[in-house]
């Protein structure tokens, strides 16, 4: 398991380091812009090529346990985006990676997405619920087993010493391309493949004025 496990860290590293190269290709990134990373953490931001001030807007429970960094242009905030309506009209660019599938209900997903579709730059990408692995439970095509089967196993989890992963998978609702483009109708969506597999679906709108906001 150990072998499986590493394996699969690896490879969310190398998805990790290719998004945020298209991610910066895509929306034309300025050195200069300030970011609120909605979820995020310090390491996502830590290559050479990141040098914008970044904001982590996370939960209470997970910005404790969060390692700050020590950049003087990373910034940790305590929040949830779904209570702070007017937050990412602040921001050049409003960034999310895998984050959504984790607020909860739909209409907890629609609150934030309205929040995020405020600012005049998005980023907000998804993984897809067909991507035959699970990176957070380690099962193979998780979304397409008897929801029996996945309730019983999310119980067993919470009795065991992973009472984390119980409540992270019980609080997963996956988002699929229709979905997203319900949420997000004024973005543009592309997919993220691996080995020709969907892998994720990623939706943005940069402002034509640059995503700079207004002084």
């Amino acid at each position: 398991m150990s072998r499986v496990n590493g394996a699969v860290e690896r490879l969310r590293a190398y998805w990790r380091a290719r998004r945020m190269q298209r991610f910066r290709a895509t929306v034309g990134l300025g050195d200069d812009w300030h970011i609120l990373d909605v979820g995020g953490t310090p390491h996502l931001w830590s290559g050479p090529a990141e040098r914008q001030t970044v904001t982590l807007l996370n939960l209470p429970s997970i910005a404790a346990e969060m390692e700050a960094s020590t950049a003087p242009t990373r910034h940790v905030m305590v929040g949830d985006i779904c209570r702070m309506p007017d937050i990412a009209r602040s921001y050049d660019l409003v960034f999310s990676n895998s984050v959504l599938e984790h607020v909860g209900s739909l209409r907890r997903q629609q609150q934030f997405a309205a929040i995020v579709r405020s600012a005049k730059a998005y980023w907000v990408q998804v993984p897809a619920p067909t991507f035959p692995i699970e990176v957070h439970c380690r099962y193979l095509f998780w979304w397409l087993l008897p929801f029996g089967f996945r309730r019983k196993r999310i119980r067993a989890w919470k009795r065991t010493s992973r009472p984390f992963l119980g409540r992270q998978m019980a609080g997963t609702r996956p988002i699929d391309r229709k979905l997203l483009r319900r949420l997000f109708p004024d973005g543009e969506i592309a997919t993220e493949r691996f080995l020709g597999i969907t892998k994720s679906y990623y939706v943005w709108r940069v402002d034509p004025a640059g995503a700079r906001r207004a002084d």
